[in-house]
């Protein structure tokens, strides 16, 4: 977690997991009791909250829970434990930001799966189509095709946003790293990934577990 997510974020857990997440070295852990007055003054600064069967058994943080988009889901059932990115939206604006981020990466991987500028095999093909790549990394991956041709070696899925049903955010491509590299300098701000590997003429690139979807580059 905190390899994505950053030691100095600001999460909310139960006491228990709140204690664990600390001693973690997470710098800025609320532990939630599950009192109305608590949650709508945390939920103001909060930037993750951690859902386990104790929270959800806390009516004082509904609200709370509805406004947290899972982006990692551990184990199964009633003792799962979810991280969630706080989203501060009515719900019915959430679910149509996540539908419209879903519509534009089924978008993008249909037209990538298609392009002949592009060497992937049939698995990764298939993810495109489903919209299973995330939308920084099909744009990027567009673009690097659009100046000649391009491969896409592996992607790397993480099981815990797998079953959240997070798309997949981390790829390595064979290309020349000055290729890469001015690939990423056409791209804004918003897509550029958070980590970058070069080891010859393969590049791995991972993006941010962003959940608010980024408006597509027309």
């Amino acid at each position: 977690m905190r390899t994505n997510l950053g030691a100095g974020v600001h999460l909310g857990a139960d006491p228990a997991t709140a204690e664990q997440l600390s001693g973690a070295g997470f710098t800025a852990v609320t532990p939630l009791t599950g009192s109305g007055s608590q949650q709508a003054s945390v939920g103001r600064t909060l930037d993750w909250f951690v859902s386990t069967a104790s929270t959800r058994a806390a009516p004082g943080l509904s609200a709370l829970s509805a406004a947290a988009v899972p982006i990692a889901r551990f184990g199964t059932g009633s003792d799962s434990v979810e991280v969630g990115s706080v989203v501060r939206r009515p719900p019915a604006a959430i679910r149509a930001l996540l539908f419209t981020d879903r519509g534009n990466r089924v978008l993008a991987g249909t037209g990538l799966a298609a392009n002949p500028n592009l060497t992937v095999s049939p698995s990764f093909r298939a993810l495109l189509r489903s919209g299973g790549l995330d939308l920084r990394a099909a744009t990027f991956i567009a673009v690097l095709a659009s100046s000649g041709s391009a491969r896409v070696v592996a992607a790397t899925e993480n099981p815990a946003e797998r079953a959240a049903a997070r798309p997949v955010r981390t790829l390595t491509v064979a290309a020349q790293v000055a290729d890469v590299q001015s690939t990423l300098a056409s791209l804004p701000p918003a897509y550029q990934p958070m980590n970058i590997t070069s080891r010859g003429k393969h590049t791995t690139l991972t993006w941010n577990p962003a959940v608010s979807p980024v408006a597509p580059i027309s």
